[in-house]
């Protein structure tokens, strides 16, 4: 996804406060539903929504954060260091690389 690509989504999501399910988050983002569930689950994406046993709702904003997940992997950076960056630890040298309004 290129940059006008991320903007133009910025753009077309104005409402924050919306859910969206893994396949949605998937198709819009490009991202594997399994790659969602394994940031998921190794800590770079906090956990999403439960609604049942099996289904989550995941805000809206995830879709911004994935998009940048891939622009920093596309920068070399691994998935550690991305995590450090997402969770905004203040010690990481990547601290400021995330945007603040998650």
């Amino acid at each position: 996804m290129t940059s006008s690509d991320y903007q133009e989504n910025l753009a077309n999501n104005s409402n924050n406060n919306a859910t969206l399910s893994v396949g949605e988050l998937s198709r819009r983002t490009g991202v594997t539903t399994a790659t969602i569930n394994y940031y998921v689950r190794i800590g770079v994406l906090p956990p999403p929504r439960k609604t049942s046993k099996t289904r989550a709702l995941y805000p809206a904003h995830f879709e911004q954060m994935i998009i940048k997940i891939k622009e920093l992997q596309a920068a070399g950076l691994n998935l550690k260091g991305i995590k450090q960056v997402v969770n905004g630890d203040p010690t990481s040298p990547l601290a400021s690389a995330m945007p603040s309004e998650q």
